[in-house]
């Protein structure tokens, strides 16, 4: 196909992509032979423990224009920086080896959260009291007994609920756990239905 393609178009693309697994070890190799950056897992590169190439469990950057290519879509680092501060949540991205290496910045979040944090030990983000419940969780995500753990506290005229999740790739590799923080007071009132807009009328059209 691609062969194809260059014959019929005078020139060869810069990169291919697929969303499924497709080809091989050899077939990626004919791809860098012509320089042709692929974007795609292969069949036999969930076998490799280092791969230059990305499968759909993982994210790569285009340098060129900062767009990162995902599984289901693509988009800028600034485009996915103010979609995380736009949503109503705090997140907090925690690796493998127990150390800070992500948060959102939305204005409103509910446990601020210093740029110093960043590649701290995450037992050393909380009380000493708190010590044991944190190790618990990291450790039961990792030997893989608990995906979710979840608590809700009244704090400052919020009702704040706070899940942490245990994050994996396709294998069920244990990659970090992601932390969701958000005030269900909002929520918590709501009854009955909406189906117009806050600013519109029963009489709008």
């Amino acid at each position: 196909m691609l062969t194809r393609f260059s014959e019929c178009q005078g020139r060869t693309p810069e990169s291919v992509g697929a969303d499924t697994t497709y080809g091989n070890g050899e077939f990626l190799q004919w791809l860098a032979d012509r320089g042709i950056t692929p974007h795609m897992r292969t069949r036999d590169s969930i076998h490799r423990k280092r791969s230059l190439f990305f499968g759909p469990e993982r994210f790569t950057n285009e340098p060129k224009d900062g767009t990162i290519m995902m599984p289901a879509g693509h988009v800028r680092v600034e485009q996915l920086a103010a979609v995380l501060s736009t949503l109503p949540l705090d997140l907090t991205f925690v690796d493998a080896e127990d150390r800070v290496a992500f948060f959102s910045e939305g204005p409103d979040r509910i446990f601020a959260r210093s740029k110093a944090i960043i590649g701290r030990k995450v037992q050393h983000c909380h009380p000493p009291r708190s010590a044991n419940t944190v190790n618990k969780i990291l450790d039961d995500f990792r030997a893989g007994r608990q995906n979710v753990a979840e608590f809700w506290i009244n704090f400052q005229n919020e009702f704040v609920h706070i899940r942490y999740f245990a994050v994996r790739n396709d294998e069920g590799k244990y990659l970090g756990t992601v932390e969701h923080t958000q005030d269900l007071a909002p929520l918590r009132q709501l009854s009955g239905e909406r189906r117009l807009l806050a600013n519109e009328s029963n009489g709008s059209h």
